[in-house]
C-alpha cells in the first residue's frame, strides 16, 4: 500500500533496512521535516533525504515500489490510511490484528521531542493509563525501530473545527453540553496531575453517538515532568488557544492553562473568531498576554450575558481568575437548567459590563 509517495513512516526503516541510509541520516531528515512543517511546508521524508543528497530519485523510487505491494504493519497493526501529522510524529488508521478492530495509531517522533527514547516511552504508558468517557480512550503502547507508538480508540465523527465549518456557529445549547463534557475530562486530567497543552477544536470530537472526545494527547504533560522540560520562547501549544503563560514559556503551568484554551475554543465556536488576530504567531502570542478580548456577545447578540461572561473568565490573563473544571461544569449546568449556580461570584474583570444573571435562560437537556 502507498501511503502518499516516500512518505510512510516505514519509509526510513525500509531505506535502512536496505543500507542506504544510516539511524543518523533519518534523525537528522526528521529534524529538517520538522522545521519545514513549523513553516507549513510539507515535505515527506524521501524528498528531504533528497534535498539532503543522502537518496537519489531512483533510489526514493525503487523503495517506494518494494513497498507498494507490501501491506505496512507495526507489531500487530496495518496502517491504512493517515489521519494527519504534525512535528511530533504521524496518526493512522490502523487495523490491530489481534482483536481485528480500528484503532487510530500514533507513532511519536522521538527525536523531534528532543526527549529519550525512554522519556518518551514512559509518557506513552502513562498516557495509555488515562480512562474516561470524554477522552479518546488508549489501547496499547509499544516501540518498534527506535520509535515510540501508540495505539488510540478510533472514533467515527467530526471534530469541532470540521463541523463549524460546515454548519457554522453553534447554538448556546450545544456549547453548554460540548463546555461541560469538555470541562469534566478536563477535571479528570487535573485529578492525575495532566495537563492536555493544546485544547482547540481540532482536538475535540463528536463521535455518531453524538459523545464528546478530547483527542490528542501529544503535547500533554504530567505536572511532575513540566519543569524538566524548560521553559520556550514561543510556548507549546496552538497560538490562537494557547495561554498567556504557555505563552510567555512559564513552566507552572496547570490545568488553568487548559481552561484558558476551552474558553477561546468556546469563543471560535460561538463567533466563528478566533479571541485575538495578528499578521503572526509572535503577534498573537504577545497579544494573548497583553490585550482584553472583545466579549463574544459583540459578535453573536443570540448568546446569552451570563454564558458570555463565563467565557470571559475562562479568558482571565491571571490563572487565578479562571473557573476551574469543577467551577465551570457547576456554572454552564445551572445555565442549562436555569438556575443560579452556587459557586459563581460577582462581577469580575473582563465580564459584560452592567449584565448579569439576568441573562440566564432555561435550555432544554438532552
Amino acid at each position: 500500500m502507498d501511503i502518499g509517495k516516500y512518505g510512510s513512516f516505514l519509509f526510513g526503516d525500509k531505506a535502512m533496512e536496505l543500507g542506504f541510509i544510516t539511524q543518523e541520516n533519518v534523525i537528522a531528515g526528521l529534524s529538517k521535516q520538522k522545521k519545514y512543517i513549523s513553516k507549513g511546508i510539507d515535505l515527506v521524508l524521501g524528498e528531504i533525504f533528497q534535498e539532503l543528497n543522502l537518496l537519489s530519485y531512483s533510489v526514493c523510487e525503487y523503495i517506494n515500489d518494494l513497498q507498494k505491494d507490501q501491506r505496512e504493519s507495526i507489531d500487530g497493526y496495518v496502517l491504512l490510511s493517515p489521519l494527519g501529522k504534525g512535528g511530533l510524529g504521524a496518526v493512522y488508521k490502523a487495523l490491530q490484528l489481534s482483536l481485528d478492530r480500528m484503532v487510530a495509531l500514533k507513532i511519536v517522533d522521538v527525536g523531534a521531542q528532543k526527549k529519550s527514547f525512554d522519556n518518551v516511552y514512559a509518557e506513552a504508558r502513562s498516557i495509555a493509563s488515562l480512562s474516561h468517557p470524554n477522552i479518546v480512550s488508549a489501547i496499547d503502547v509499544g516501540y518498534v525501530n527506535g520509535a515510540v507508538y501508540l495505539a488510540m480508540e478510533y472514533v467515527e465523527g467530526l471534530d469541532l473545527k470540521k463541523i463549524h465549518k460546515k454548519d457554522g456557529n453553534f447554538s448556546e445549547e450545544k456549547l453548554i453540553e460540548i463546555g461541560i463534557k469538555s470541562s469534566e475530562a478536563l477535571g479528570y486530567l487535573a485529578e492525575r496531575g495532566w495537563v492536555h497543552r493544546d485544547i482547540k477544536p481540532g482536538n475535540i470530537l463528536i463521535n455518531q453517538n453524538n459523545q464528546v472526545k478530547i483527542i490528542d494527547l501529544g503535547l500533554a504533560l504530567n505536572q511532575s515532568q513540566i519543569k524538566d522540560h524548560g521553559s520556550t520562547k514561543m510556548g507549546v501549544g496552538t497560538p490562537n488557544y494557547i495561554s498567556p503563560e504557555q505563552a510567555q514559556g512559564k513552566l507552572d503551568i496547570d490545568i488553568k492553562s487548559d481552561m484558558y484554551a476551552l474558553g477561546g475554543t468556546l469563543y471560535y465556536l460561538a463567533t466563528g473568531r478566533h479571541v485575538f488576530k495578528g499578521k503572526s504567531a509572535k503577534d498573537i502570542l504577545l497579544k494573548h498576554v497583553r490585550e482584553i478580548p472583545v466579549n463574544p456577545v459583540e459578535f453573536n447578540e443570540s448568546l446569552s450575558p451570563y454564558f458570555a461572561d463565563l467565557i470571559m473568565r475562562l479568558l482571565s490573563k491571571d490563572p487565578e481568575d479562571r473557573l476551574s473544571p469543577e467551577q465551570l461544569s457547576l456554572e454552564l449546568d445551572s445555565l442549562a437548567v436555569g438556575v443560579s449556580a452556587p459557586i459563581s461570584k460577582s462581577r469580575r474583570r473582563g465580564s459584560v459590563s452592567g449584565r448579569g444573571r439576568s441573562g440566564k435562560r432555561r435550555i432544554r437537556r438532552r
